[in-house]
């Protein structure tokens, strides 16, 4: 087995209240085996080779001492390749963006939205709402928002059965959708801080 991974980073500060970033990773796995074949004694074969590569760049702004907004791109690119699959590839690209608001004095509120497009699944968007209300000592807070996640090329065309263990890929396999629903209460003095969350994962 060999891998190796690699990324960078960097951030561009506009000024105090605004600044850019830019990320990029990177994963790559090779794994091989020693060849019984008889006509090529003593080689190896290919058991996968797996390329990841992660582009994102983002903007956090603030405008006015009462909202900040963030926003970005996302670029995902996935390659496999194995002894009993020729090459596959797969890329999703995401555009998001997040609004922080306070709405009055006690009530802040967060806004935002996900759209992703997969090149073997289509396009979905992902909106997400949440809200806190903090009177006093106490801080309150209610949260929705939703997720989506593909499947990768692993666990779609992944196959090993070198073992006694036998792994087989699904190609039928859909994206997972999910509902998230969440409260809290929070209550703090000078000597004592109490929490209360609960959440719903459908």
């Amino acid at each position: 087995h060999q891998d190796y991974m690699y990324g960078a980073g960097a951030t561009w500060k506009l000024n105090s209240k605004t600044y850019l970033e830019a990320d990029f990773y990177s994963d790559n796995l090779m794994s091989e085996r020693d060849s019984f074949d008889t006509f090529r004694p003593g080689g190896t074969q290919l058991t996968k080779r797996t390329h990841y590569y992660n582009g994102t760049v983002k903007g956090i702004f603030r405008l006015g001492s009462w909202n900040k907004l963030s926003a970005g791109a996302e670029y995902v690119h996935e390659t496999y390749e194995s002894y009993n699959f020729s090459f596959r590839t797969m890329y999703t690209i995401s555009l998001f963006a997040q609004d922080e608001m306070r709405l009055l004095k006690n009530l802040q509120g967060v806004l935002g939205i996900r759209y992703i497009y997969n090149r073997n699944f289509g396009s979905y968007a992902t909106p997400s709402v949440a809200l806190m209300y903090s009177p006093g000592r106490f801080r309150l807070r209610a949260g929705y928002s939703t997720g989506y996640r593909t499947p990768t090329l692993l666990q779609m065309y992944y196959e090993n059965d070198e073992t006694k263990n036998v792994t087989i890929g699904n190609q039928d396999l859909k994206p997972e959708k999910s509902n998230y629903y969440t409260i809290g209460a929070e209550y703090n003095n000078s000597w004592m801080s109490l929490k209360f969350s609960a959440f719903i994962n459908d």
